[in-house]
């Protein structure tokens, strides 16, 4: 199971390990280097202890390539690509980032939690732009991050299954279902450990958090990359909100900078 950072991959392996019989999970094994380390898979392959191996890849964009998905996706009888609309990828990484595991600068933090705070009171005031301005260069993220993925999910061998996280969100499984040949289980959800990072178990929230700056900035940038994955590359309607939940953003930041619970 591949996917980029905060496309909904550990949601989607748990909902797939959990309904396999005698099922063992590597979760992003090796961590960045988990494509190239092919010898790690391939002894995890034969272990005789599990009947099923599920194992979660993150995608890093800068240092992975078409051909090392290939390589690694040999040894894999059933491969799967999850993707997300990446103005809601977006939104996620951006709050993700301050994860206490980053190790994030504390006055970074700061800056970041102020501006999200006065955010969340003013809607309209702030772009998202402006909210992540000197910790993301949107437009350089998006086109050294998803023109490549687009192009590689187009170049994939058909054998590979993608589904759209939102269709996995409202529990459209009958396409993983019917190439898995499996039954899942509606009720599983990922461990606690990993639970507590989750925003919000939902689609669409760049329909709150962007503004009209916003959607005329990133229109021209993101829209040829919606077509080439399959999103309403003509729907950029916003949520008019006079106030955001501080459990999406602020608090949010807070709970996974120190840790949390």
């Amino acid at each position: 199971i591949i996917g980029l950072a905060k496309s909904g991959t550990t949601i989607l392996t748990y909902k797939i390990a959990n309904s396999l019989k005698n099922a063992k999970v590597h979760f992003e094994p090796n961590g960045r280097k988990g494509f190239i380390n092919l010898e790690y898979h391939r002894k995890a392959l034969i272990d005789k202890s599990s009947e099923n191996i599920v194992s979660k890849l993150i995608y890093y964009p800068a240092i992975n390539s078409l051909r090392d998905v290939k390589r690694l996706s040999s040894f894999y009888s059933k491969k799967i690509w999850i993707i997300r609309d990446p103005r809601d990828t977006l939104i996620s990484s951006f709050f993700y980032r301050w994860n206490k595991s980053h190790n994030m600068d504390m006055k970074d933090f700061q800056i970041a939690l102020r501006r999200t705070k006065f955010k969340e009171a003013n809607p309209e005031l702030v772009s998202f732009i402006s909210l992540t301005k000197g910790f993301i260069d949107i437009e350089n993220y998006v086109k050294q991050t998803y023109f490549k993925v687009a192009k590689i999910i187009n170049q994939l061998p058909k054998d590979w299954i993608i589904i759209k996280y939102e269709d996995f969100i409202d529990e459209k499984y009958d396409k993983i279902e019917k190439a898995l040949h499996l039954s899942l289980d509606r009720n599983i959800q990922v461990p606690e450990r990993l639970d507590r990072v989750v925003r919000t178990k939902a689609y669409g929230n760049w329909r709150k958090w962007f503004n009209n700056e916003d959607v005329t900035q990133l229109r021209n940038i993101l829209n040829p990359i919606l077509d080439s994955l399959g999103y309403d590359y003509s729907d950029w309607s916003l949520d008019n909100k006079n106030e955001l939940d501080p459990k999406e953003g602020s608090l949010y930041l807070e709970k996974i900078f120190f840790g949390n619970k």
